[in-house]
């Protein structure tokens, strides 16, 4: 079925701007003395339907990816697709370094593909294995990759190269503060609060990495309407209600947390007695009902949804890109219904 849209586009959002020291000498395109360069700034495509809804959706990817996380694969639809047909306008940002959002600065150099420090950028954070097992599609250690018995992703090696292909380079290791902005949370949060002043009023999606980027992009910005937040890996907590080893916060931006909807969805194949990943996956998701309870506890309005809990099975890290994302797009869906977030914008 067509989509009809009424706009489409693309634009850049989040500047910051560093001169290169010295005098600028306009003959000498070798040197960069006096130079201005943008710096920080992320990229969005947008796409509006002809009847939008009133609150747009923005997607933010997770480490090591692109938009391209949430966009139609050769032979499916993606989340993009799916809600605009749904009638939500879509906007699918690459944050700052990643993707068609260019360079920051930086000092040293590039890492190698097997992840060994030559300067505090690693280049390659995923290979095919651990992207395999990490992502929980099944065990690869040795020999042909295993799936897990059900899994919601296709089995074909092709479709584990396109997958595998979105890689991007990143660095899990740079600290707050330094020349690295690939990672920093307050740089990544800055810019996606940028984002949400460009936008207005929206929707917030994040995934796996930009879980974390999220509660703190709400806390910088009113304008996100509620978050629903695909296997996060990190909490926040209120100073005076810290759990041993998690992150605090003061209580007044805390509570900024409590005051809109939360939905925090994990996928299948999380054990306590499982492969590495999978016990890994199943502390993070102990973590989450953790934080869950906190948020409730002080007046908010946030809920886990662990998909085997509730019929649905073989999900991977990557539950809106599975072959099953019409069902988790249905959960979606029902979520902004229930907390009245779906109308038609009245002025279209």
């Amino acid at each position: 079925m067509t989509i009809e849209l009424a706009a489409q586009g693309s634009f850049y959002f989040g500047f910051d701007h560093i001169t290169a020291p010295g005098e600028f000498d306009v003959s000498d395109m070798r040197s960069n003395p006096g130079e201005i360069f943008p710096i920080h700034q992320g990229y969005v495509r947008f796409q509006i339907p002809v009847r939008p809804r009133k609150y747009p959706m923005v997607m933010v990817h997770g480490a090591g990816q692109t938009g391209k996380t949430y966009e139609n694969s050769r032979h499916r639809e993606g989340y993009e697709s799916i809600f605009l047909r749904r009638g939500w306008s879509v906007y699918i940002p690459d944050f700052t370094t990643r993707g068609r959002a260019s360079m920051t600065t930086f000092g040293g150099s590039f890492g190698d593909l097997l992840g060994k420090q030559l300067g505090p950028t690693t280049t390659q954070r995923f290979g095919n294995k651990h992207q395999f097992n990490g992502f929980r599609l099944g065990n690869w250690t040795d020999g042909e990759p295993q799936f897990f018995p059900g899994v919601q992703f296709p089995q074909s090696r092709a479709e584990f190269e396109q997958f595998a292909a979105q890689g991007v380079p990143l660095d899990l290791a740079a600290p707050t503060g330094s020349t690295t902005a690939a990672d920093d949370g307050d740089t990544i949060s800055d810019n996606l609060s940028a984002l949400m002043r460009e936008v207005g009023p929206a929707i917030l999606i994040t995934h796996s990495q930009s879980g974390p980027f999220g509660w703190h992009t709400r806390i910088k910005n009113p304008n996100v309407q509620a978050i629903v937040s695909y296997e996060p890996i990190s909490f926040v907590f209120p100073d005076q209600d810290l759990p041993a080893g998690e992150i605090g916060i003061p209580a007044e931006e805390f509570a900024k947390l409590t005051q809109l909807p939360i939905q925090i969805v994990f996928g299948d194949n999380i054990s306590a007695e499982g492969n590495h990943w999978q016990r890994w996956w199943h502390k993070n998701v102990n973590r989450a009902r953790l934080f869950v309870d906190t948020i409730n506890r002080h007046g908010g309005d946030a809920q886990v949804v662990h998909l085997p809990e509730v019929g649905i099975h073989g999900n991977t890290h990557f539950p809106f890109a599975d072959l099953n994302n019409d069902r988790i797009a249905d959960l979606l869906s029902t979520f902004l219904r229930e907390k009245g977030l779906d109308a038609y914008d009245p002025e279209n």
